[in-house]
């Protein structure tokens, strides 16, 4: 048994360099390095009321992903923006489509803004659906310079909130001890 052992082995060591030498064209795979990416904490949650001063739609970020593709001059950066979307008892059914504005911001190295884009999100609801966890996809572009590469730069991410929703959440936060 031990001899057949030594044999299979030492038969493997030496088809071992020929068959590494079989043909397959091997293609060199370099990403192209991508942005650092993040929500802002105290900007990632939205509280929406209705008329009657109830609330009517709860707006949570939960994750940012990115992808970036480009050439020497410009960076396509493809963001998907995990959303969690829940609409409470109280809210009327009367509306089965909300929106929220949300915005993504560039900035370089130092947090210097370099520029600040808002969207609208829609969102439809199924009657009676309370709960919903939506993608959000958007893609924005960013020079590139011999200066400065696309690590250079940073991507954020949060809702377009008022004062109020603001302080509410910078106290939420520090409460959680974030």
């Amino acid at each position: 048994m031990r001899k057949y052992t030594s044999l299979t082995f030492i038969v493997s060591l030496l088809v071992a360099p020929l068959l590494s030498g079989c043909g397959y064209k091997e293609y060199a795979y370099h990403p192209t390095p991508c942005v650092p990416m993040a929500l802002l904490g105290d900007l990632s949650e939205s509280v929406q009321y209705d008329t009657d001063g109830n609330r009517s739609l709860i707006i949570n970020l939960d994750q940012v992903k990115g992808w970036c593709e480009g050439d020497e001059e410009t960076t396509n950066v493809k963001l998907v923006i995990q959303t969690m979307i829940q609409r409470p008892n109280t809210a009327s059914d009367d509306s089965q489509e909300f929106s929220f504005d949300y915005f993504i911001t560039v900035t370089d190295a130092q947090n210097d803004i370099i520029s600040k884009m808002i969207y609208t999100a829609l969102v439809d609801f199924d009657e009676n659906q309370r709960k919903k966890v939506e993608l959000i996809e958007q893609v924005i572009s960013i020079p590139e310079s011999s200066e400065k590469s696309i690590k250079d730069y940073r991507v954020y991410v949060g809702l377009q909130v008022d004062s109020v929703q603001l302080e509410k959440n910078r106290k939420k936060y520090a409460r959680r001890g974030k």
